[in-house]
């Protein structure tokens, strides 16, 4: 799918000014991104969360909180069609030695050569906690549906 902006917080984001593509993928753990992106959208993400009162994580401490603006995820497609996501939904709940608990965003690096790449994401796992997504594999298309769980 083609990517005509990224927004991180409401802000337009510049990974996306030369275009870019996502791949929805089931069997990708984390959010993949070309690695020239990784550290700077990690450290956008990682900055926002920690500006939280409790480091982006929920009260009980079993998940990321999803109330941070700032740590807003959008992919905007076709027809202003966006996918968002928050710290809830990209975020893992880890421990460092001897450190608080805190809110981590799930990314990885991932270089695809041309034509496909050089500027793919890969939204697996993350993305699923969101979405439930239909794909139509003989008409070639894709829906997506904000998921209800049970804790919802």
């Amino acid at each position: 799918l083609d990517v005509y902006a990224l927004r991180i917080g409401g802000k337009l984001s510049s990974f996306c000014y030369s275009g870019c593509k996502v791949v929805i993928d089931t069997g990708t753990s984390l959010i993949a991104a070309p690695s020239r992106f990784v550290d700077p959208l990690y450290y956008k993400l990682n900055d926002a969360i920690w500006e939280h009162p409790r480091r982006g994580v929920k009260r009980g401490g079993k998940s990321c909180e999803p109330d941070v603006p700032a740590g807003l995820l959008e992919f905007v497609l076709l027809n202003n069609v966006t996918l968002a996501m928050n710290p809830r939904d990209y975020g893992i709940v880890e421990k460092p030695k001897k450190r608080r608990w805190k809110c981590e965003p799930m990314l990885m690096a991932i270089d695809i050569p041309p034509p496909i790449g050089p500027s793919l994401f890969i939204l697996g796992e993350p993305f699923f906690r969101k979405y439930y997504t239909v794909f139509d594999g003989i008409r070639g298309n894709l829906g997506f549906s904000v998921a209800k769980h049970p804790s919802d």
